[in-house]
């Protein structure tokens, strides 16, 4: 009688382990994250028009608005950052810091981001949010006292 007891008690621990492990588990939110490219570029006036090589993917938007005050853009640094929804990322910059935050995805096709520019110094000299269509570039501009400008630009997918 005994062994049948401890059998059933078994067989009972056996079963309810198994449906434990069926047991409905709760769901985790998935990470909301995108992958951005930055470019840093210098924009000074000069003689004759000069791009580097590694601004051309902004190119035809310093042809536009504010950007035609300069015609020599340089390259300074460019990198690639993940960022996660709602987690500050800090870039180190040659000229300064951005610290850039996903605030959300919008539509599937749109990412609104919070971007701030600190110069050398740690001065926030510009901030601002922006909803931004996926693989699109955003340019935020410094101008310098001496005229010259600090441009950073993001993208994101």
């Amino acid at each position: 009688m005994r062994s049948s007891r401890a059998v059933a008690l078994t067989v009972m621990l056996l079963a309810s382990t198994a449906l434990a492990d069926r047991a409905p588990r709760p769901m985790q939110s998935p990470v909301v994250q995108v992958t951005c490219d930055y470019l840093e570029v210098t924009a000074t006036t000069g003689k004759a028009p000069v791009v580097d090589a590694g601004v051309k993917p902004i190119e035809k938007k310093l042809k536009k608005g504010p950007f035609r005050q300069w015609n020599e853009f340089k390259l300074l640094s460019s990198g690639q950052r993940a960022l996660k929804k709602n987690k500050a990322e800090s870039i180190t910059l040659k000229q300064g810091n951005v610290n850039v935050v996903l605030v959300e995805i919008v539509d599937k096709s749109k990412i609104r981001l919070k971007i701030e520019i600190e110069n050398a110094k740690g001065k926030a000299v510009s901030n601002n949010t922006t909803l931004l269509d996926a693989g699109d570039w955003v340019i935020t501009t410094v101008t310098q006292p001496n005229g010259d400008g600090h441009l950073t630009a993001l993208t994101c997918k």
